[in-house]
């Protein structure tokens, strides 16, 4: 029973221990230390499961010694530290996460303003109609240049969407 109990204080231990350790790689790639964050839950969820037991035995004074090992190394309140330790820690690796997924939505967003005054004037005009750039006296004809200075005014209205978009951030 002794035994038992030491083997569960070492492994809370273990687990502070290593939360640390995690905690520290926020340097690091979000993948990677999601990937470990991950590992040392399922970790900690496999050791209240099989290691760190409510009650060990039916009799009563197996129950009385069991529980008065726990109180003289305060096993509760440690037990209580650490799971919110590892909450904590499970919060910021998601936080982390959503400001990764924000940063690349954020990037599709400013691709597709960049692209809708291209799809708008190739959708109004048709894809075949810009074809017709010279007229047959040898000019540029009207059609192409309207649709040319559509083209770049909407572009760059584009590009200044996306640059006020970048200051406000």
């Amino acid at each position: 029973m002794a035994e038992l109990v030491l083997v569960q204080r070492a492994s809370m231990l273990r687990f502070s221990g290593e939360i640390t350790k995690v905690s520290q790689l926020s340097n690091q790639d979000v993948e990677a230390v999601s990937k470990r964050v991950s590992s040392l839950y399922k970790e900690y969820i496999r050791f209240v499961n099989q290691i760190y037991f409510r009650e060990i035995t039916a009799q009563d004074q197996g129950i009385e010694m069991y529980n008065k090992l726990h109180s003289c190394l305060q096993m509760e309140s440690y037990i209580k530290d650490l799971d919110g330790e590892i909450e904590e820690l499970h919060q910021y690796i998601s936080l982390m996460e959503d400001r990764e997924r924000n940063k690349k939505a954020s990037l599709l967003n400013d691709i597709a303003t960049l692209f809708l005054p291209i799809t708008v004037i190739t959708g109004f005009w048709g894809m075949n109609q810009i074809s017709e750039v010279m007229e047959e006296n040898g000019e540029l004809s009207t059609g192409f240049i309207i649709q040319s200075l559509l083209l770049i005014i909407g572009t760059l209205c584009a590009i200044c969407i996306i640059y006020k978009r970048k200051r406000k951030l």
